[in-house]
């Protein structure tokens, strides 16, 4: 019972690797996503995780190398960053509250404001994602060097830039750890 010239045989496991494939393409992307959203929130004192503020940008540059270009890269990351930073913003809802405009309209202000400076703090996420994908290669000895440097400079930014919003930094993850805070003042 051979196949005819030209066909391979049907087997189960080529079945079984396609619907992988085609689940690993479908979910790849948000999955990275939602896994830098939960990294950097996690980092940060309200969780107190900081452990994982090590591995927080792992999920975006596996976005950058994942991705066909760098525009691709960019929009995906600014949704990871959007997600992120509404996590770590997301006290604002509750100072609208005290704001004198009472409490519903407090908090819709307050609701508004997060979703809107998270929108532009992802802004930064993406410009590191698309320098990243543009001027780095992951095969190069000065990968590692390249990607902190364009990290701290779009924190750096984004601390100055517009807003002057240096709020829940990469650096602030590590607020418990008695010899990074020794470490960062060298």
């Amino acid at each position: 019972d051979s196949p005819r010239p030209g066909r391979r045989a049907y087997r189960p496991k080529d079945r079984d690797d396609h619907m992988t494939q085609r689940f690993q393409a479908r979910w790849h992307a948000p999955a990275l996503v939602v896994a830098h959203a939960a990294l950097t929130i996690l980092s940060h004192p309200d969780a107190a995780l900081s452990f994982l503020g090590w591995v927080s940008l792992v999920p975006v540059l596996l976005i950058v190398h994942s991705c066909d270009g760098w525009r691709r890269a960019a929009r995906l990351s600014w949704i990871a960053g959007f997600l992120a930073y509404l996590g770590t913003v997301g006290w604002l809802t509750t100072v609208g509250q005290y704001s004198g405009m009472g409490p519903t309209w407090g908090w819709i202000a307050g609701v508004f404001g997060a979703l809107v400076l998270s929108a532009y703090m992802g802004l930064y996420v993406a410009l590191f994602a698309g320098l990243v994908a543009a001027l780095l290669r992951p095969s190069r000895w000065h990968y590692a060097l390249g990607t902190a440097v364009l990290w701290t400079f779009c924190e750096w930014l984004r601390s100055w830039i517009i807003t002057g919003f240096p709020w829940a930094a990469l650096g602030y993850t590590q607020w418990n750890s008695l010899l990074v805070a020794q470490l960062s003042r060298l």
